[in-house]
């Protein structure tokens, strides 16, 4: 009799309260609730194990290293291990102190561990590394060297990824090409072959109407057909944010990248989009953060 109530009860309490195939909502999960099947929950997924292959490719194995915290645990294994952001609110050395004892920072763009719902993130999401990223970008000792897929590897090499933006004051409002809702307008869109697998991509922006009080918005270009061939706009994310756009401003990015050696030969279509980073679906930019549709901008 004791046996069979503690059989009933333990059934009733998966059912009722803990997220398990035995409780129906596991089937009809709030969207952004990272609960049962919603596509936000915590699973391993086919990038969690291209972080793996990719850090134990790129990464140097006994270099000073700073890193995030999701990657931090991938590479223990050296003498000099610091975090990029500290867990507690007042760190004992903040990232721009520590930047002199390291050789190599990484950090991924695309943080994907995130807690919060479908409209605002309490934890993590793309915005955790951001001032991480930003510090980098404007340290001439640093220099951006490998980019793929939001992850991110910094050194002291002299030669890196060049990453650009500037503003130019107009008097009338551009011909737009293509919209992302009613935010942000796409004026020009370049390709620039470097030689080899580099190439530069330019691109012209313009505000629709006031970003100032939107969540920040980032741009993600991606070459379809490439396995992890998304590609962060930096410039617009870190260096110039959205919040920071003027409506009578064009504004001008330019990066570098490079294609993966492995890539088979042929021409992909390069599609951009804009998204918002306050979602959970921020890290997967699918159409639950997507603003507007993506635009095919040419061929590489």
């Amino acid at each position: 009799m004791y046996l069979a109530f503690t059989f009933i009860l333990t059934f009733l309490i998966n059912a009722l309260f803990v997220d398990t195939p035995l409780n129906s909502q596991f089937y009809t999960p709030q969207i952004g609730s990272a609960r049962g099947l919603e596509v936000s929950g915590y699973k391993i997924t086919p990038r969690d194990r291209f972080k793996d292959t990719w850090l134990m490719e790129n990464i140097p194995s006994n270099a000073p290293l700073a890193a995030d915290n999701l990657l931090a645990p991938h590479l223990v294994n050296r003498e000099i291990l610091y975090l990029t952001r500290h867990p507690s609110k007042n760190p004992p050395k903040t990232l721009s102190q520590l930047l002199p004892q390291v050789e190599y920072v990484v950090v991924d763009a695309l943080f994907d561990f995130v807690v919060g719902n479908a409209e605002q993130v309490s934890v993590g999401g793309v915005n955790y590394e951001l001032d991480a990223i930003s510090l980098l970008l404007q340290d001439p000792t640093f220099n951006l060297l490998k980019a793929e897929d939001g992850l991110l590897l910094f050194g002291r090499e002299q030669i890196g990824l060049a990453q650009q933006v500037e503003t130019e004051l107009t008097t009338q409002t551009p011909r737009i090409q293509a919209r992302f809702g009613d935010a942000i307008g796409l004026v020009n869109a370049q390709i620039e072959p470097l030689g080899g697998n580099r190439f530069r991509l330019h691109f012209d922006w313009f505000p629709l109407r006031s970003l100032e009080v939107d969540p920040p918005l980032f741009a993600v270009s991606e070459l379809v057909g490439v396995p992890h061939g998304r590609i962060i706009h930096l410039p617009t994310r870190a260096l110039y944010p959205t919040p920071s756009w003027r409506q009578d401003h064009l504004v001008h990015e330019s990066f570098e990248i490079v294609l993966p050696e492995d890539i088979p030969v042929g021409s992909y279509p390069l599609q951009v989009g804009w998204y918002n980073s306050n979602s959970v679906f921020a890290p997967v930019t699918n159409e639950h953060s997507r603003i507007g549709d993506q635009v095919q901008v040419g061929l590489i």
